[in-house]
């Protein structure tokens, strides 16, 4: 169970906010891999660790993205390990048909760091503060041992198309105080206290396409 309940603002802000990384990791991803990918948020909510582990039944790639500047926080991606193994192959001149290494971590690590260098000069252009992100680290874990912190998350569920086809679902766990205080900057503040609106910045050169904002509220 979470600590909170998203008001409808906030789930707004927290659309919007996983629409715009997915938008750009697929700009970035499909430059990466020379190939059409679309990304499209199936749902977003609260988040729940049972439900999340039901997604993830099977040890995962957690990558984390630290904020820079903008938020004092930080963000996970889930990322089952074969989809970890396609991309990270096709990153790497693959054919997409390797079983998963540990060099798959560096890659899909890299990987992410260039989605969130683009998701942070977004995000600072549009709220018209600077966002950047500290370089992301990545390892293997199951959901339960992962460390996160899942009552005070936020998620959005994404499915990656590679050329049409589905090719599985990524978790995007945003800290509830991210939403909160981008809520007030997305919406201008204006029900909100002047400190709450935060600073957002930053420095991605990721490349994800086609994401389109779902309206529910699904606890994960």
């Amino acid at each position: 169970m979470s600590n909170f309940t998203l008001a409808p603002e906030e789930q707004q802000a927290l659309q919007e906010f996983a629409s715009l990384v997915a938008e750009e990791s697929a700009v970035v991803m499909s430059t990466l891999l020379d190939k059409k990918i679309e990304i499209n948020t199936e749902s977003t909510g609260e988040s729940d660790i049972d439900a999340l582990s039901g997604s993830f039944p099977d040890e995962i790639v957690v990558v984390e993205c630290p904020f820079a500047s903008g938020f004092d926080a930080v963000s996970q991606f889930l990322i089952g390990k074969s989809l970890v193994a396609k991309l990270s192959d096709l990153m790497m001149m693959g054919d997409g048909s390797a079983e998963f290494n540990e060099d798959h971590i560096d890659a899909i690590q890299e990987g992410v760091n260039q989605m969130m260098g683009a998701t942070a000069t977004s995000l600072t252009a549009k709220i018209g503060k600077t966002v950047d992100f500290q370089p992301s680290t990545a390892k293997l874990a199951e959901v339960a041992d992962s460390g996160i912190e899942f009552d005070e998350m936020t998620v959005a569920m994404l499915e990656l198309n590679v050329e049409g086809a589905s090719e599985g679902n990524l978790a995007l766990l945003i800290p509830y105080s991210v939403i909160q205080e981008a809520a007030a900057a997305f919406g201008g503040g204006e029900s909100a206290e002047p400190e709450a609106a935060a600073d957002m910045g930053g420095d991605l050169d990721i490349d994800l396409a086609g994401l389109e904002s779902s309206g529910g509220s699904d606890d994960f």
